[in-house]
């Protein structure tokens, strides 16, 4: 017997969560389900879903101002319910997941939201309490409630493991260097989502790029303005290659915890400068060896540097890489069976079941 095609809708808040849902939103296709995706403006994440031919419809702009994210979190909930009236989804999937969390809980629809970051508390505990299904990465070490579900996976796997990615040899001449020309990438945070609030991170990217140019190139990606000085240093790459320079780079050395867990997936040594913790990029030092955290540039530096400067390190994390592949789950397998089981204990479909050619074998 056939079953009935879901109408699945996905919320986009940040530029990593188009990553980690692309593989699985063309998996639900694929099958023969419907897919609805909602999106946020914040940094490069609308740029993504053209890139990778995404339909999504915009419901909210990050704020300027910390103090307006409740607004905008009202305003969400608010056109998001409209949609899911006019569209009725059987389901709603996303990271972080207030909007989705509460809509869902006031509609009556299910809901499924993965989130690793322990930092942002007063989000999670609403979004724990809400949500149909809460899951959290095997690192994740805020204190959690019984609802709450540990999966043997990570978001940013979805899209870096070997079979979801293959990085462009082309890389170089995108970024107009040599063939295996040594390059470092440096990423800045804006400061501005809920969970970074009284975080600081590398504080003077001056002295850590002066640090890296004298054992390679150095690019700078950043969601806030650069400094003249640091002009020259711009990655100006198309936002759906940033996963290629990632995957090539010597090292990484940044603010952006999801950027850190992405090199070191793709095999490439990550140093993550911020005083907000994360469990992820704890995990990845602790028990792979694929990252290294400091709260402080000061104290990140030595390592840096080290890094820099030896030419053997990619290779070494191309073995670490192996080993932590051999350790975790397939983060698509898992949300797809996840979303299934949610409706199912749903009842199944909102919609008549009236229209075979929905169905599938």
């Amino acid at each position: 017997m056939g079953r009935f095609a879901l109408k699945v809708l996905f919320e986009i808040l940040h530029p990593g969560q188009v990553h980690a849902f692309r593989h699985l939103i063309r998996a639900l296709e694929a099958r023969g389900d419907e897919v609805i995706v909602t999106a946020r403006v914040k940094d490069v994440a609308l740029d993504l879903l053209r890139a990778y031919g995404i339909p999504h419809r915009v419901l909210s702009r990050l704020p300027g101002h910390r103090v307006l994210l409740l607004v905008e979190l009202v305003n969400r909930v608010a056109r998001l319910s409209w949609i899911c009236l006019h569209s009725r989804p059987d389901v709603l999937v996303g990271a972080m997941g207030p909007t989705i969390a509460v809509t869902g809980r006031l509609l009556g629809i299910p809901s499924v939201v993965y989130y690793c970051n322990e930092s942002a508390r007063a989000v999670n505990w609403l979004t724990q309490r809400l949500a149909t299904r809460y899951l959290v990465p095997p690192s994740y070490r805020a204190c959690i409630i019984p609802r709450v579900h540990r999966i043997r996976s990570y978001s940013e796997w979805a899209y870096t493991a070997p079979g979801s990615f293959t990085p462009d040899p082309d890389t170089w001449t995108l970024l107009g260097l040599a063939p295996g020309t040594r390059y470092f990438v440096v990423r800045l945070v804006s400061w501005q989502s809920i969970h970074d609030i009284g975080a600081r991170g590398i504080g003077d990217p001056e002295r850590l790029a002066e640090a890296l140019r004298h054992h390679g190139r150095v690019f700078v990606s950043s969601e806030r303005p650069l400094p003249p000085v640091l002009a020259e240093y711009r990655l100006a790459v198309p936002p759906a290659k940033v996963l290629d320079v990632l995957a090539h780079a010597a090292l990484y050395v940044g603010e952006s915890a999801t950027m850190a867990t992405e090199a070191s997936l793709l095999g490439t040594p990550a140093v993550y400068v911020s005083d907000s913790f994360r469990g992820v990029t704890a995990e990845l030092e602790e028990r792979y060896g694929l990252a290294f955290n400091f709260t402080t540039l000061e104290a990140a530096l030595p390592t840096v540097i080290r890094l820099a400067a030896d030419p053997a390190s990619k290779h070494e994390w191309a073995t670490r890489r192996q080993r932590f592949a051999a350790a975790i789950e397939d983060f698509n397998a898992i949300l797809l069976e996840e979303i299934d089981s949610v409706v199912a204990g749903a009842g199944g479909s909102h919609r008549p079941r009236d229209a075979p050619a929905r169905a599938r074998g």
